[in-house]
């Protein structure tokens, strides 16, 4: 198939070119990076606010890309929709700024920087509420930047994941404060402190497993406030947040090997994703209290090694979404390890935080009532 960046290849050809020195990390993030702002973004305004200036999605995944291009899915695997809407239009789930953003920083291209800007916008226009005389009536956003699976989730997930780390990503660029007030809106959107954890249904693996990359996004805004000095509700919130989900982790999660009979297809990119959850455990211990520190490190450790040696379990360990995966999250384990010791300032002032509120998106209810006909159409047709 092809692979339009998924998790970020640039990304992870940066960090080992910066890591190791070796040029050729650097001629392919510079030939995937040129390749995804020609040809892989939707340079446009004429087309939907869901998509105009977004990423194209890869193509279908453990198939050969047959007649698809890197912007469509081909007609010879429409088969397998099974009656779904079917096709790779930009989405909130496919949407990677940081390897264009560090390429960057290290070349100064401004293709790069106006890539990054413009995935931001992105996830800023897809939220807005629509126009037309239905949008006079509801002003509520669209809900499309947060969306994870279903129009429904707006829990911690990869949709709210990657538009929050594209924003962040703007705000390192500009410094422009409406790309955090956005990251801010998201966050008390889709995470709770005080919200009941087993009602995300995060035991569904197969749709719910990309709530670590939230929760890695989150480590990375938290970070962000450090260093901004801005040690306030939102910090506390999101650093509640953060632990809260992490205790819950240090419970009930197990490595991905244990629950391969809960997915559709048990590839060796399942545990490949154990390392976003040492990497959560990592975020945690840096910001517990220091008598949950050592809990959070040891379930860092057995979920690293979980990642390494059950990828390599795999006879298809070398494919290339595994080793992504590994390249961009894996550095993290080395800077801890060499600095164990790494701990964040407690919050400014004591703050209550009030009840989880449920989001609904704009046209939630007339969704509701078209999915119902739906239903009631079908069940009349046989």
């Amino acid at each position: 198939s092809h692979y339009n960046n998924q998790y970020d290849v640039i990304y992870g050809a940066c960090i080992e070119f910066l890591r190791t020195g070796d040029r050729r990390w650097y001629i392919l993030m510079r030939d995937l990076a040129r390749h995804v702002i020609d040809i892989d973004i939707y340079h446009t305004q004429d087309d939907r606010p869901a998509y105009n200036g977004g990423l194209f999605w890869h193509t279908d995944h453990y198939v050969d890309a047959a007649t698809a291009t890197h912007r469509t899915y081909s007609r010879v695997n429409a088969q397998q929709a099974k009656g779904h809407g079917y096709g790779g239009g930009p989405s909130n789930e496919h949407n990677y700024t940081s390897g264009l953003l560090h390429y960057y920083f290290l070349t100064g291209d401004p293709l790069a920087y106006e890539a990054v800007m413009e995935l931001a916008e992105w996830v800023l226009r897809m939220d807005e509420p629509r126009k037309g005389w239905l949008g006079l009536f509801d002003r509520r956003p669209t809900g499309l930047a947060s969306s994870t699976v279903n129009r429904d989730y707006h829990g911690p997930g990869r949709g709210a994941g990657n538009s929050i780390n594209a924003l962040l990503d703007a705000y390192h660029l500009t410094k422009q404060k409406r790309f955090l007030d956005k990251t801010e809106a998201l966050i008390r959107r889709c995470i709770h402190p005080h919200e009941r954890i087993r009602d995300r249904g995060l035991d569904d693996v197969e749709h719910r497993w990309s709530y670590t990359v939230f929760l890695h996004v989150l480590g990375k805004y938290l970070d962000l406030k450090v260093e901004m000095h801005a040690l306030d509700r939102m910090y506390a919130y999101a650093r509640a947040s953060l632990l809260h989900y992490a205790e819950w982790m240090a419970d009930h999660e197990v490595p991905y090997k244990h629950v391969l009979d809960r997915v559709e297809i048990p590839t060796e990119t399942w545990p490949a994703q154990d390392i976003r959850k040492s990497n959560v455990f990592k975020f945690a211990a840096k910001y517990a209290d220091k008598p949950a520190r050592e809990k959070f490190w040891d379930k860092a450790e057995i979920f690293f090694r979980a990642a390494i040696e059950d990828v390599l379990a795999f006879p298809t360990c070398r494919l290339t979404r595994p080793i992504v995966i590994l390249l961009v999250n894996g550095y993290m384990h080395a800077f801890f390890q060499n600095n164990p010791e790494e701990s964040a300032p407690m919050p400014a002032g004591l703050h209550q935080f009030g009840p989880p509120q449920r989001f609904t998106p704009q046209f939630h209810e007339l969704y509701k009532i078209k999915e119902g006909l739906g239903s009631l159409l079908r069940a009349l047709s046989r």
